[in-house]
């Protein structure tokens, strides 16, 4: 059996759902459900009313109730269907004010009814929740009018009942008791909204206060609340006080804030080399005790800064030193500080010399969409390897390598061998361990001991190897490259010209055979030959640990430690994680060139991964991706944001934007969201290409003369929404009224100046300012809106603009004898205007080109250069090819072939690509989606054969699964598609 909470959800959404209307506000739509709901309540409860009085004998009592059951039943359902809530509100407001009246007749009175009339008190209440309140004393008054005329009514009847006794009081009990618990719930709740409203008007009221007192003493900030417009205070050494404070405004704005700091801190400015040692003390002056403390306590947290200080000092918070690759936010101002930072002796180029490039970079490689393919690592691995085809080979690997494991010289050993006979090499072990056979070279002991310092190397004697043909080869039968005996024991093949390199980073050695090294070889130290031996290895093997490399080479680990610390702050080598298998822990390095060409191998292969999809598969993607495919629409004003996040900087029609790109893309979309977003300072709207366009553009921008007669823009221009935080990066110039002001009308450039001067202003103020009819301050407004000077704060004023002729009229009821007294009179745009433009310091054009750059990446998940045919606002092509490359550089978007059919190169996000794939995978099952010619998704002869269909053509796209099948108007899609009148999408 299923619990009770599931049985009830359906049957609230059922309620919830009728007489709904999608242009109701929150509110509304809660008074029509609790209505809904309340009034099936009482029509159960007055079935079973009617029921009980029929059982106990008095048939008249019990057809009141089921009579009222089925009337308030009726009016439901009529309600369901027409969704007049005014005439459902009082139908139901009356049937609660009869049903107790009549009841309490057919019974008896009040006595005998048990006061059923109390229940007809619900119904001035209700009208308390549900209407206006200035109504609700109207339905108060009705109640005691029938309460008083069943008062004498009641004599005249004579009527009574046949109810026991008990059931009477009982009735009595629950009539009082129900109707009382209803009245205290109500005042319960006004009370506790009440406090709630009281407490937050105090925290407003102390936190103006508190700012107040910020900015004035508090014994000014008292007399200003007291209402007093004087401000005259006594002193006993002043007859007559002036102070002049009128004028600090334009005084402040002509001080240089270095002359005011001077004027209050002189040491500030004074020069640090003749500074006086010692602490420096700041002057007790108010303005640096306030700004001092806002430093320490607002801005900076010192009291948080000590707390950390004093719990690192007791042990509670322990301190880690990590070595990073790029340095923390915490240095940046440091290592960016101005040429008179730090009072050193060095010069400026060599300060910069020592900063460290701040250049992105990526620790952990193996991780995320920056991990390097596994395949290109062995790749790489393998063409580093060195290829030894002879003995030559193998003598310049030693040169490299400086020392090589005789263990690992497998196929090598023949070519070994022959460097050995030529006294190119030998091979060489730490003096004191086991030599595995004795080896007798001609005229020698065989071994003999060498050290790197050249004044201690012993004379060794010369041995002529002769033989069959003149000279012994060594072979893998030779005595000093066969097999070592006893365990722990490490030999290594060494060129003649790397034995001072050997033996400065493995001590005193023991080489069989005995040779010398030439002449001329300077001395190693041991530092400098264990990273000239880790280097040389380094170029060979690619990405791999310090504890492998030393166990591979035979070298002590914190010597390879040390030397690898070395190469990396030459720039030698990197660390990070590069292969996944390792583990978290185990950190790799590799030299900078090798990763330098594992990470292009992996760009290459990246890009090789996905195969390109139709153009058919990537409009059923672009469906998706923009949430108009059926199940991916968004929800909420959350997203709503998220799809204006997506679609800002494009300009649409302007009605298309809430007709059809909204409801598409937003399931249940809310008008009400939008409003509150622009009026929350979140959204912001207007025209982008005409602040900027040219005069011989219309609004379509088709081309005419340049000079020609000015026409008034139509109700179709383009506007784009914008979030405000991204403004600086659309819009790219401020308006300037003098510039547009030859092809403005004179009331718009009126209504501009005004703007100019004024602020953002309601329009029944600019046209008292501008001394316009207010018809005629509305035209210029949205002549304005249209050229792209003026924007609104709220949404409400546009849709009353874009709203045509014939419905902002509307009629009002006068006397007829007055001429003219039945005109109409037109709805007029609400809320504030101003001019669009956004404060502060522009973007950079290089800011700005990324910006666009992102946001194409944002709205198409693909992008490539017949995409972006639309996209007015955008950059040029070459400026955006060399942002997309230097993102995929960084492993934040992907290059490569994505849509097939299209030439050029093809840049997307990493979520595209796995959408793409899965868009491939699904089959075809003939979904129907249906755009309109003004929806960012008209992409007919833009990515599909055919002429291009105008935005402002007002037709209907029909794609069956990403194929572009019909075009025309809404009825005629619809008939050429056979789809029925009530279909959706």
């Amino acid at each position: 059996m299923a619990p009770l909470p599931e049985l009830i959800r359906p049957l609230l959404q059922v309620i919830m759902r009728v007489g709904a209307d999608p242009d109701d506000s929150e509110d509304l739509r809660l008074h029509k459900a609790l209505l809904v709901g309340g009034s099936l309540m009482f029509i159960l409860a007055g079935i079973l009313w009617g029921l009980l009085y029929l059982t106990f004998g008095e048939p008249l009592a019990g057809a009141i109730p089921l009579a009222y059951a089925g009337v308030s039943l009726l009016s439901v359902a009529l309600f369901a269907a027409t969704g007049r809530y005014a005439l459902f509100r009082s139908s139901q407001f009356v049937l609660i004010l009869l049903l107790p009246f009549l009841l309490q007749l057919s019974l008896g009175g009040f006595v005998g009814s048990s006061a059923v009339i109390l229940w007809a008190l619900l119904c001035p209440l209700g009208a308390l929740l549900f209407d206006a309140p200035r109504r609700a004393p109207r339905w108060f008054a009705a109640f005691a009018v029938i309460v008083t005329a069943s008062g004498f009514m009641q004599p005249q009847l004579g009527l009574g009942n046949n109810l026991p006794p008990w059931l009477v009081v009982m009735f009595f009990v629950m009539n009082i008791v129900a109707i009382a618990a209803i009245i205290f719930t109500l005042l319960y709740s006004f009370v506790i909204q009440k406090e709630t409203n009281l407490n937050l008007l105090r925290a407003e009221q102390e936190r103006s206060e508190g700012l107040l007192l910020n900015i004035l003493p508090r014994d000014i900030a008292t007399i200003l609340k007291s209402g007093r417009r004087t401000i005259a205070d006594h002193f006993e050494d002043a007859s007559i006080l002036f102070a002049d404070v009128v004028n600090f405004t334009p005084l402040s704005e002509r001080m240089r804030a270095e002359d005011l700091l001077a004027a209050v801190f002189p040491a500030s400015v004074a020069c640090q080399d003749n500074a006086p040692g010692g602490p420096i003390i700041p002057p007790d002056h108010p303005l640096v005790n306030e700004t001092i403390d806002n430093c320490l306590h607002e801005a900076m947290d010192l009291d948080g800064l000590r707390e950390i200080i004093e719990a690192i000092q007791s042990g509670q918070i322990e301190s880690v030193a990590v070595e990073t690759p790029a340095p923390s936010l915490m240095s940046h101002e440091i290592l960016n500080a101005n040429p008179y930072a730090y009072l050193d002796d060095a010069p400026l180029e060599e300060r910069r010399a020592r900063a460290v490039s701040l250049r992105r970079t990526d620790p952990d490689l193996a991780n995320g969409i920056g991990a390097l393919d596994p395949e290109a690592i062995e790749v790489v691995r393998a063409q580093a390897w060195p290829d030894v085809r002879d003995a030559e080979d193998l003598h310049d690997v030693l040169l490299n390598v400086g020392i090589f494991p005789v263990e690992e010289l497998g196929e090598w050993v023949d070519f070994a061998g022959v460097l050995i006979a030529d006294a190119r090499a030998t091979v060489a072990r730490i003096e004191g361990t086991p030599s595995p056979q004795p080896s007798p070279p001609a005229g020698g002991e065989g071994v003999t001991v060498f050290t790197a310092p050249a004044e201690r190397q012993p004379e060794v004697p010369e041995s002529p190897l002769a033989g069959e043909e003149g000279v012994i080869r060594y072979s893998l039968s030779s005595s000093s490259l066969g097999p070592a005996q006893g365990q722990g024991v490490r030999r290594w093949l060494a060129a003649a010209e790397r034995l001072g390199l050997a033996g400065g980073a493995l001590g005193t050695l023991a080489l069989d055979p005995v040779i010398t090294a030439p002449s001329g070889i300077a001395e190693t130290g041991a530092d400098e030959a264990v990273q000239g031996i880790v280097r040389g290895w380094l170029e060979i093997v690619g990405p791999i640990t310090a504890a492998a490399l030393a166990e591979r080479v035979g070298l002590p680990l914190g010597a390879v430690d040390m030397a690898l610390a070395v190469l990396e702050g030459s720039g030698i080598a990197m660390q990070g994680r590069y292969t996944a298998e390792r583990p978290p822990d185990q950190m790799e390095w590799c030299e900078r060139r090798l990763l330098a060409r594992i990470h292009r191998m992996t760009l290459g292969r990246l890009r090789q991964e996905i195969q390109p999809v139709n153009t058919v598969d990537f409009i059923r993607f672009l469906l998706s991706w923009q949430h108009v495919a059926p199940g991916t629409q968004v929800h909420g004003r959350e997203g709503l944001m998220a799809v204006i996040g997506q679609l800002q900087g494009l300009e649409l029609p302007a009605p298309a934007w809430e007709q059809t790109v909204f409801p598409s893309r937003i399931a249940k979309y809310d008008p009400l969201d939008l409003e509150h977003l622009c009026l929350a300072g979140v959204v912001s709207w207007g025209r982008i290409a005409g602040r900027a366009a040219a005069t011989d553009r219309d609004d379509d921008g088709e081309n005419a003369p340049k000079k020609r007669r000015r026409q008034t823009p139509g109700r179709q221009a383009p506007l784009a929404l914008l979030l405000r935080e991204d403004l600086p990066f659309f819009l790219k110039s401020p308006p300037s009224v003098e510039e547009a002001a030859q092809r403005l009308s004179p009331a718009a450039r009126e209504v501009a100046a005004y703007l100019e001067r004024r602020g953002a202003s309601f329009l029944n103020d600019i046209a008292r300012g501008t001394a316009r009819l207010p018809a005629a301050v509305e035209d210029a407004l949205w002549e304005l809106v249209a050229v792209g000077l003026v924007t609104g704060d709220g949404i409400a004023g546009l849709r009353t603009l874009l709203q045509p002729e014939k419905k902002r009229l509307t009629h009002q009821r006068h006397l007829r004898s007055i001429r003219g007294g039945r005109a109409p009179s037109r709805m007029m745009p609400l809320g504030r205007w101003s001019l669009w433009g956004s404060d502060g310091e522009p973007p950079e054009p290089s800011e700005r080109a990324e910006r666009f750059a992102r946001q194409l990446l944002r709205r198409y998940g693909v992008v490539f250069r017949d995409l972006i045919a639309r996209e007015s606002q955008a950059p040029p092509w070459r400026e955006l090819l060399w942002i997309y490359r230097r993102l995929e550089a960084r492993g934040e978007i992907r290059g490569g072939r994505f849509v097939a059919g299209f030439v050029g190169e093809q840049y997307a996000l990493p979520d595209a690509v796995e959408a793409l794939r899965a868009i491939r995978r699904i089959k075809s099952d003939g979904e129907l989606v249906m755009v309109e010619s003004g929806d960012p998704l008209n992409l007919v002869g833009i990515l599909t054969p055919g002429s291009r269909v105008s935005p402002f053509s007002h037709q209907t796209i029909a794609y069956q699964d990403g194929d572009p099948v019909a075009v025309g108007s809404v009825g005629a899609v619809r008939s050429q598609l056979q789809l029925p009148k009530a279909s959706g999408r």
